[in-house]
């Protein structure tokens, strides 16, 4: 399914393309055939420009400047913007140990990654300015079983972010119901990439997590255990991180904090007490600054992130998992819609529901109602 995202007065459409015609199936081919068919898809693009009307030309996106990126069955590209720059997230699968046709369909069969490449459609033709992989830790394995990878992209004070939230599963069988939530905060304007914040009730399982722009705010919102929803003003977090005056660069300059080859990873970094902030225990007469206890770092130090909770379910009784759901916004609030079983109990239905969640003026840990 193709992705597409809009920067300035220009649309840009990604998906998977073969790089040569795939002939249809047959039982007698072999394990080699069928990679060689898997294997020629590529990402490619075009730019819509709304000012003239005019298509551009398809340019390939996923590039050759990895090595062995051809040997990898590239798909679901996903695309976002941050400053005037667009990025395109692929998944890139190894195929070449599978033995059963069958095993395409598993996502524990062969080694999954991601990649990003860096493009720059201020220009024509646009220019693919690199292809790089995204490497997911998350303490005990690099390159995990990775489900509803979301990626989006906001600008605060000068300053893009990549924003990535994505579902891990603990123990790679995807019918057990453990997955885990993470928030992945990306600074490419000083190429940092930190090390991803647990988010979530660690007794529930998160699903279906979504990045939504909504009046200048992001918002990440997912399910747990398929009953309730729950949203975070992503933007008001990045804000209390690294664009706080009042500590100062305390979690953004942390030794650990962020990739940085040969350095020892410190995947609690945004974790920290009062002393490792600079900040009082408690509010001083005497001091301009606020104090710890009872702050949103205190609450982020305890794995509270401040979310908004609410149950979608119209009937706890007589209702389904909510698997899917869609948000959107208006420029002030905040839509979600999804679908559940309706109230006849006789005869089961299957209706539309939506629910409207108002955001607050002040975002740095607040909520909204």
């Amino acid at each position: 399914m193709p992705s597409l995202t809009v920067v300035g007065d220009k649309v840009v459409i990604a998906w998977m393309d073969a790089s040569h015609k795939i002939e249809g199936t047959n039982d007698e081919e072999t394990m080699d055939a069928y990679r060689k068919k898997f294997n020629a898809f590529r990402i490619n693009g075009r730019v819509y420009d709304a000012g003239n009307g005019q298509l551009g030309d398809e340019f390939q996106i996923s590039g050759s400047d990895l090595e062995d990126l051809d040997q990898f069955y590239l798909q679901a590209p996903s695309l976002c913007t941050a400053g005037d720059k667009v990025y395109c997230t692929y998944v890139a699968r190894d195929i070449s140990k599978l033995t059963k046709l069958d095993e395409l369909t598993d996502l524990r069969k062969g080694y999954s990654t991601a990649v990003r490449a860096t493009l720059d459609v201020s220009i024509d033709p646009v220019k693919v300015e690199k292809n790089e992989y995204v490497v997911i830790r998350d303490g005990e394995k690099i390159d995990p079983l990775v489900t509803d990878y979301q990626t989006e992209g906001i600008q605060i004070e000068g300053t893009d972010y990549l924003v990535t939230a994505y579902t891990l599963d603990q123990d790679g069988d995807l019918t057990t119901g453990d997955r885990k939530l993470y928030l992945g905060l990306g600074d490419v304007t000083h190429s940092r990439h930190y090390y991803p914040i647990r988010i979530g009730s660690d007794d529930k399982a998160q699903a279906v997590p979504k990045l939504t722009k909504v009046n200048g705010h992001l918002v990440l919102s997912w399910t747990e255990d398929g009953e309730l929803l729950e949203l975070l003003d992503v933007s008001g977090l990045i804000e209390a991180l690294f664009h706080s005056a009042e500590i100062g660069g305390a979690y953004k300059d942390a030794a650990g904090a962020y990739y940085v080859q040969g350095e020892k990873p410190d995947y609690d970094w945004y974790k920290k007490t009062a002393s490792e902030l600079g900040l009082s225990e408690d509010v001083s007469d005497t001091s301009s600054t606020s104090g710890y206890n009872g702050s949103y770092y205190e609450a982020i130090t305890q794995g509270d992130f401040r979310t908004v909770e609410t149950r979608i379910k119209e009937d706890e009784d007589h209702s389904s998992s909510i698997d899917d759901y869609t948000i959107t916004g208006d420029g002030r609030d905040l839509y979600v819609f999804y679908t559940d079983f309706g109230p006849e109990i006789e005869k089961a239905t299957v209706e539309l529901y939506g629910r409207r969640y108002r955001m607050a003026k002040d975002t740095s840990g607040s909520t909204g109602s």
